[in-house]
């Protein structure tokens, strides 16, 4: 300024001395507050002229380092439990062919590095699905990289002098997998029923986790795995193992999070050392990296990526296990009861095929879900403490395994009882239990959908839930079969019926459901349903429904126990600890029935199928707030013979930046034709096997029913 000589900047300075400097306001520091006149009808408005945005700062990045390989970063968000990704921005740019990611979380910590924490955006909270909440911070790329955060304030919502307001950012449905994890998503209620912690809706997302980054595995070449592990063992497992082995008595949220952490990079060991040993056996030709270094026999990157998965060993854990038990955390826990909780989940991942949604109430009774939660803690608990195979320890294990087994059968003869005396004062208990806590025992909750009308009554009359072969959802059964009770009686009794279930606009599945049992002469005893079927709490409470206790120790107890104990213990040769004699023999169940339950297996009622609900917004590729495993790209993560379908091929994808996971069935005799539901595949099998036609007419009368919906590719008659 003082450089400028001429009259304006001489004016300037001349009516700047005559205020005292800290009283000058405005650019040029020529005016004070007396100047002006005070109007309170002024309001700001971002849209009104003159005025805009107002920057709040760059959110990220802002070290060289918060760039990372989107691989990287997806395993890093995992070891920490996710916490990453609820900071983390996609980028458009790639490096390499490779996604990139912006994180401004520490490697060693998975929290908001001390940096990113001195940025004010961080601190601007999202409207989420709150209709009352209005975005008012703008987010924009000044270039590829960066991400910066404006105020916008419409005219809608102009601001008075001395209003506030919250900085609310609306993150789309780009966010949504945080949301739900932290409990606020749509279908936490609906889909999962219940927020992060309830134990089967925050197991259901870690294994979708776990899935995702189980498909990365097997799908990286060797130049991908060896800076991934050179990567994680020095940023992110060097800085663990230091603070586990010099752990503070102040700092037991930290160590919670770090031993945690610490098991996950224990689990990936495997799965990493696994697709290492896969890839030198089978020398995939398109991996050139791996290829030359096996013909050369320059073997030092392999050796070295070895040696590094050799440290992600948790050596430690059965040192330190007794005395985490003596550290508290709170609500009468301790650390060994957190390590216990991720122990469990990798047993129940293990055997995820045979043993689906464990501790889902909608499909296991609360004996079922406790029973599991203790016998998988057993094992984990023996596994980890005992991590060489001894004989003594085997058979300590199998002995507290069946105990548990005949308790768990008590219970529900007791609680059966209960409910089937026939004396029909519900005033009276029987044994230990009350009448409300034996049905607590063996219910199954339902979320009280709304049934559609077009699944339950497809021909205009109500189906029958009988003898179907349906793996029907209980409290969708359970609605149905007292509607079909009622229909029966009015029927037998020559009554004019007061009402028409097909008629209603509303009828949902019913809240609480308990399995009961009837006759059936003629029922195949391989197909899943058999002898059984879900009613109305009501039902029994009324007398004309008895709980199927045979169903319930088979089904409830025996196979997930059998399930478990036959996957995730390895029994030592020549002593025979545990057998499925030994669980009969526990459960008081034939060696016949209980053969004859495992060949059908467990019971999966999914019917009718839960349709996902499209989110509220457009989500753009620009403004993405990102989760861990998620890609820009829709992927391909199956494709081949259906094994549900026999004769059918099945191709499973992606969707680009979602968890949500598509499948379309195509049979040969249906050239260019997808079918989109497994519903869909359903009905066509159903029109071939009952009519005894090809697929072609099979799928030219579904198309002239209507059922266009199914279908995707060639719209026309075939």
């Amino acid at each position: 300024e003082d450089e400028i000589c001429c009259r304006v900047n001489s004016e300037v300075k001349k009516y700047r001395s005559k205020i005292p400097e800290k009283e000058r306001i405005g650019f040029l520091g020529i005016h004070s507050e007396s100047d002006y006149v005070e109007d309170k009808t002024l309001v700001f408005s971002s849209e009104k002229h003159g005025l805009g945005m107002l920057e709040l700062g760059r959110y990220g990045p802002h070290r060289p380092i918060d760039v990372k390989d989107n691989l990287h970063f997806n395993f890093k968000s995992f070891i920490f439990n996710f916490e990453p990704s609820e900071w983390s921005y996609e980028v458009e740019e790639q490096r390499l062919g490779r996604d990139q990611a912006i994180d401004i979380t520490d490697d060693a910590t998975g929290e908001i590095h001390s940096l990113a924490r001195q940025s004010t955006p961080i601190y601007v909270n999202e409207v989420g699905h709150n209709k009352k909440l209005h975005c008012n911070v703008d987010i924009r790329r000044n270039n590829e990289c960066s991400v910066y955060y404006y105020v916008f304030i419409d005219k809608d919502h102009a601001m008075k002098a001395g209003d506030e307001v919250e900085l609310l950012v609306d993150y789309r449905d780009a966010y949504e997998d945080t949301r739900e994890r932290k409990g606020y998503g749509k279908h936490n209620n609906e889909v999962y029923g219940g927020d992060y912690d309830d134990a089967a809706a925050r197991l259901k997302r870690n294994f979708v986790d776990r899935e995702m980054v189980q498909l990365d595995i097997t799908s990286l070449k060797f130049f991908d795995m060896f800076y991934l592990v050179e990567h994680l063992t020095n940023d992110v497992l060097a800085p663990i193992d230091q603070r586990i082995g010099h752990w503070q008595a102040e700092s037991f949220a930290r160590l919670s999070k770090d031993l945690v952490a610490r098991q996950r990079i224990h689990w990936l060991r495997m799965q990493l050392h696994s697709r290492l040993k896969e890839m030198v056996a089978n020398q995939d030709s398109e991996d050139k990296l791996l290829k030359r270094i096996l013909t050369t026999g320059q073997n030092e990157m392999v050796a070295a990526t070895e040696e590094s998965l050799l440290k992600w060993d948790f050596t430690m854990l059965p040192e330190i296990f007794s005395f985490l038990n003596t550290v508290p955390i709170g609500d009468n826990k301790t650390l060994q009861d957190v390590m216990c909780l991720e122990l469990s989940e990798e047993l129940l991942y293990s055997v995820a095929s045979k043993l689906p949604d464990p501790l889902n109430s909608t499909m296991w009774s609360k004996i079922s879900i406790d029973l599991t939660e203790s016998i998988t803690r057993d094992i984990a608990r023996y596994s980890v403490c005992y991590r060489e195979p001894m004989q003594s320890n085997e058979e300590m294990l199998a002995k507290e395994l069946l105990v548990r087994v005949r308790n768990a059968v008590n219970l529900v003869r007791e609680a059966c009882s209960i409910v089937n005396r026939e004396n029909g004062s519900l005033s009276m208990d029987a044994g230990s239990l009350s009448m409300d806590a034996a049905i607590d025992e063996l219910s199954f909750h339902s979320l009280s959908r709304r049934m559609k009308m077009k699944d339950v009554a497809p021909n205009g009359s109500l189906m029958n839930v009988y003898a179907n072969d349906l793996n029907i959802r209980y409290g969708t059964a359970a609605t149905i079969a007292d509607i079909q009770a009622y229909q029966d009686a009015v029927e037998l009794g020559y009554l004019e019926p007061y009402f028409d279930p097909c008629s209603t606009r509303r009828l949902t599945d019913t809240k609480l459901s308990m399995v009961s049992q009837y006759p059936s002469h003629n029922h195949n005893k391989s197909k899943q349903q058999f002898h059984h079927m879900a009613r109305s709490i009501d039902a029994f409470k009324c007398g004309v429904a008895r709980v199927n206790e045979q169903w319930y120790v088979l089904n409830q107890i025996l196979l997930p126990v059998h399930i478990l104990v036959s996957a995730c213990v390895k029994w030592p040769a020549g002593f025979q600890f545990y057998s499925l004699e030994q669980l009969c023999g526990a459960s008081g169940i034939k060696l016949k029935d209980a053969e004859e339950a495992i060949e059908r297996g467990v019971m999966r009622p999914n019917w009718p199928e839960l349709e996902d609900k499209p989110g509220s917004g457009t989500s753009t590729k620009k403004n993405k707030r990102m989760r861990g495993v998620t890609y820009s790209v829709a992927r391909t993560l199956e494709n081949g013979a259906s094994e549900e379908f026999p004769g059918w091929t099945v191709a499973k994808i992606q969707r680009k930046n979602s968890h949500h996971v598509d499948s379309y069935w195509s049979h040969p005799g249906l050239d260019g034709v997808v079918v989109r539901s497994r519903v869909g595949v359903k009905e066509m099998i159903a029109k071939m096997e009952t009519n005894l036609i090809d697929a072609k007419t099979a799928y030219n009368i579904l198309m002239n029913e209507g059922k266009q919906k199914f279908f995707g590719g060639r719209k026309s008659s075939v």
